[in-house]
């Protein structure tokens, strides 16, 4: 009886322990910067007025300190509100933070029980909060138009990889390294646009190098994410402009002469969105006919990848290695593997490419 009093008290006291939203403050974008001793951080928050009717308003608050937690901490004292992390859209880490090392901020971010470990996590050249300034015609919030950038991407970007524990994993892994998709900030006509400028891959546990967004395309490919990716194919008939709608990726690995071997074959599927005639008449076998030229261009774009990171950076972003400590994991724990530079690896590529629905979701000229 005492218990079922004390029970009815507690439902008519209006008390259940959640925080009312006036007294809330909503996490949407984080930014790490290198501070004099440890790190800055820089935070978006927005507090809505109701669940019903959110105000599209967002404030800025930074605070140093020596540790990423101190700095939270001192952020917090700020804003003098209970800070919410369930509609974190981004975490970006300036290129002078991530050099100085990963592993304490991914440390931090995984332990913290309060962010998901699905969140996107990207780089930026610029300081990383001024990604977090950088206004929309569109009324999106700067942290969710970032992540809208990374979630549906460009004509030649799209990291669905770069959320944190994809992150973590690699950056922790024994068998591949990790990226960091680089933003950075664009001005044309006075107007500040973000924009993807290449991803910088890791060797180990610090930064090799960027590649471009252009050299980065084979990488989405070969690694299995989204693809969204546009092509121009200039043949004598005409410049025809194709968008890809899938990729299919079969890699494997043998070991000859002690050294490894990677085969990648490429299925890809396009659709054709335009053809600019350079004088007669473009058929729909012309169309038909483009396989051939359309697999060799794929085949080189993917080539460039890895010729860019793989063999230019040494970074394994591709996780080859991973595929051979799978097949052969004597050989990939044995001393000599390690010595292996990647310069002596050997990587074959193949690719088919067709076109979907020649004639009927496209009109020929």
């Amino acid at each position: 009886m005492f218990i079922l009093v004390l029970s009815l008290l507690g439902l008519f006291s209006g008390y259940n322990g959640r925080v009312k939203i006036k007294d809330r403050v909503i996490i949407q974008g984080m930014a790490v910067d290198v501070a004099d001793e440890g790190y800055s951080l820089t935070v978006q928050t927005y507090k809505p007025s109701s669940l019903s009717e959110p105000k599209n308003e967002y404030e800025l608050h930074t605070a140093d300190g020596k540790t990423l937690f101190e700095a939270l901490t001192a952020v917090n004292t700020i804003t003098g509100q209970q800070a919410f992390f369930s509609n974190l859209q981004i975490i970006i880490i300036s290129r002078e933070a991530a050099e100085k090392g990963l592993a304490d901020l991914l440390d931090f971010f995984a332990r913290y029980s309060k962010i998901r470990k699905s969140v996107t996590v990207v780089g930026s050249e610029c300081p990383a909060a001024e990604l977090l300034t950088v206004d929309s015609e569109s009324g999106l919030l700067p942290a969710e138009r970032i992540n809208k950038i990374m979630s549906y991407g460009t004509d030649t970007s799209n990291y669905d990889g770069s959320k944190l524990i994809d992150i973590t994993e690699r950056y922790l892994s024994d068998a591949s390294d990790a990226f960091l998709p680089i933003l950075d900030i664009r001005e044309d006509d006075n107007e500040k646009t973000v924009k993807i400028c290449g991803v910088l891959c890791f060797r180990g546990r610090a930064p090799a190098g960027i590649i471009s967004p252009r050299e980065a395309i084979g990488f989405n490919w070969i690694s299995g994410y989204d693809s969204r990716q546009s092509i121009l194919l200039d043949t004598e008939k005409a410049l025809f402009s194709l968008s890809v709608q899938s990729v299919k990726c079969k890699i494997d690995a043998k070991i000859e002469n002690g050294l490894p071997v990677i085969t990648i074959g490429l299925s890809v599927m396009c659709n054709l969105n335009e053809v600019g005639a350079k004088g007669g008449p473009v058929s729909e076998d012309d169309i038909k006919g483009l396989s051939p030229q359309l697999s060799k261009q794929i085949e080189g774009m993917a080539k460039d990848s890895v010729d860019a990171a793989f063999f230019g950076l040494s970074s394994d972003i591709f996780e080859f290695s991973k595929i051979i400590r799978k097949k052969f994991p004597d050989y990939f724990y044995g001393e000599a593997f390690g010595q292996i530079p990647k310069t002596d690896w050997r990587v074959e590529i193949s690719a088919g490419a067709d076109i979907y629905r020649v004639g009927k979701t496209n009109r020929t000229v």
